[in-house]
């Protein structure tokens, strides 16, 4: 008698200190813990973009079992797959920059870098050709130099394991969608599904005053963003949008494949929908200034990108721009354009992978006129940070049209 699994559901491992490797694993993976058993000295760590209950469970057992010892009977490795080879790019510096990375090779059809735990134990983070070009890897699983380059080079952006992502959820088994919004759990969405957007609106009334836009982040809602307007400057209409996907008891711009990742498909409906109301808002010589906070950033970076001469300026406050999601993020794409960038040095949020390509690519590829502020703190828009951008907004208007002050 035998039987077929679906499939290998996640890992539990061992560790001497628990704590030590919980912050491995969230740092260099992006996990997030969802689960503790103190009594068992346990914690238990999900992928963001799993649709699983829990992809590593950790159980610590002290220094009493000794590290490791590689080569030694029991396993080897566990192979953890990424959506694209872009990704794998990603995760070679992050196994780099942590001083946890031992090797990569190329195994034909897959992909694959390597690397260790704090305890010693190996892991592999691989990406998969598409199965129409396994051709004669379809029967073989060679060992060969990795030419990463290459493979992007030919590869870059095709998605292996995009159905595999699943949408995150709000924590309950049926989540309420409020009027004008949909829901996360189903498949994608298109902008004529969206709804009609709801707007907190701010400042001043006139039509023709000079428009910024403004975006909450992931979770959160427009009631939250709009408060920025009392610290910004006057004589200027203030609008926070609502972002049209329902997730818990807030709001999402897009479906991710992971944090700050959006699907390209959900990105690219979200977009047409906030264009079509923008479009009936700012017509031409309306002035338009975008304000985009976390998931927000990600989403007025994907308006940028997409359509760089529309917009007076945009501002980034501790988010990524979303690479990899269908949006044009080549050289000069930005040339001449003003752009706010803010950092926090400690953001435990948004990868800081992402976040350093974010604040590279702006402050150098794209030949955007940037202004870029970083601060010691976290995850968040600090105080400095704000002073700047004040005053940033104002330079980036043309002065007839700022109103009073």
């Amino acid at each position: 008698m035998s039987f077929s699994p679906v499939r290998l559901n996640h890992a539990v491992l061992f560790v001497a200190d628990l704590e030590r490797s919980v912050t491995f694993y969230s740092g260099v993976f992006g996990m997030e813990v969802i689960a503790r058993e103190p009594r068992a000295r346990a914690a238990f760590l999900r992928l963001p973009a799993s649709g699983n209950h829990h992809d590593l469970g950790l159980f610590g057992v002290g220094s009493a079992g000794g590290p490791r010892i590689a080569g030694t009977v029991g396993l080897y490795h566990l192979a953890w797959q990424v959506d694209t080879v872009d990704e794998l790019v990603e995760a070679r510096t992050a196994l780099v920059d942590s001083g946890a990375s031992t090797g990569e090779s190329s195994h034909g059809a897959t992909k694959s870098i390597y690397g260790a735990d704090p305890d010693g134990n190996e892991f592999e983070v691989m990406w998969m050709l598409p199965r129409s070009a396994w051709g004669a890897y379809r029967d073989a699983a060679p060992v060969e130099r990795l030419d990463l380059d290459a493979e992007v080079e030919r590869w870059s952006g095709v998605r292996t394991a995009h159905g595999l992502h699943a949408a995150p959820t709000s924590g309950t088994d049926q989540p309420d969608t409020a009027p004008g919004a949909v829901s996360l759990d189903g498949p994608m969405h298109t902008s004529a599904e969206l709804g009609e957007p709801v707007v907190v609106w701010e400042g001043s009334t006139d039509p023709k005053a000079p428009l910024v836009v403004l975006f909450h982040g992931r979770g959160s809602d427009a009631h939250a963003i709009a408060t920025l307007a009392e610290v910004l400057p006057s004589g200027l209409a203030y609008a926070a949008v609502r972002a049209p996907i329902a997730e818990g008891s807030g709001y999402a711009w897009f479906a991710n494949r992971g944090i700050g990742r959006p699907v390209t498909s959900s990105l690219a409906a979200t977009m047409g929908w906030f264009t079509t109301w923008l479009d009936e808002q700012a017509p031409p010589g309306r002035q338009v200034v975008l304000v985009g906070f976390s998931g927000g950033a990600a989403f007025a970076g994907g308006l940028l990108l997409d359509r760089p001469r529309r917009y007076a300026g945009v501002a980034v406050l501790a988010g990524t721009l979303p690479f990899d999601a269908g949006v044009p993020t080549d050289e000069g794409r930005l040339e001449g354009v003003p752009v706010f960038v803010a950092q926090g040095d400690h953001d435990e949020v948004i990868p800081r992978v992402l976040l350093d390509r974010t604040w590279h690519y702006l402050t150098g590829p794209a030949g955007a006129k940037t202004t870029a502020a970083r601060d010691p703190g976290g995850h968040g828009i600090a105080d400095t940070a704000l002073g700047a951008l004040s005053p940033w907004i104002r330079g980036v208007l043309s002065p007839a049209d700022q109103g009073s002050r």
